[in-house]
């Protein structure tokens, strides 16, 4: 995602700043928007157990880039669905036993189930990003810089 701001009086501040002091700035604002977008990814994750909301991280790769996801290896199905709702639109079966069995709770299931829809919660966090992300990204580097926002 590109972020795109606007400053009052930017032109007045560049000024007295050397390059340092304002690579400090865009890197401070970075940084801080990089962590509301971790917080708005968490708040759309489905929770059951909560690990896949705590295994959502932000990382910073510095030169002003940085990346928000999980390692867990089943946050794709929550996201994109499975079975019927998932990318290839069929059914789940079994691939050794004839029916589904949950070991944990002793039902059965049946020879095919249909899956769960997908909740896309990390399309729903980069929706909200695109208009949160700029009004934080400016209103961080005026703070720093100590001017003002139009």
């Amino acid at each position: 995602m590109q972020i795109y701001a606007n400053f009052k009086n930017l032109d007045s501040i560049l000024k007295k700043l050397s390059p340092q002091q304002m690579y400090g700035a865009l890197e401070f604002a970075f940084s801080d928007t990089l962590m509301l977008s971790e917080y708005i990814a968490k708040t759309f994750v489905p929770v059951k157990r909560g690990e896949l909301r705590s295994s959502i991280t932000q990382q910073y790769d510095g030169n002003l880039r940085g990346r928000i996801g999980t390692n867990l290896h089943y946050a794709p199905y929550p996201q994109f669905g499975t079975g019927i709702y998932g990318p290839l639109g069929r059914r789940i079966v079994p691939r050794k036993a004839k029916v589904f069995y949950n070991k944990y709770t002793g039902k059965y299931y049946g020879r095919s189930i249909s899956g769960q829809r997908p909740q896309e919660y990390f399309t729903k966090a980069f929706n909200k990003l695109k208009t949160e992300a700029p009004k934080n990204f400016s209103q961080r580097v005026m703070e720093k810089l100590g001017g003002s926002m139009p």
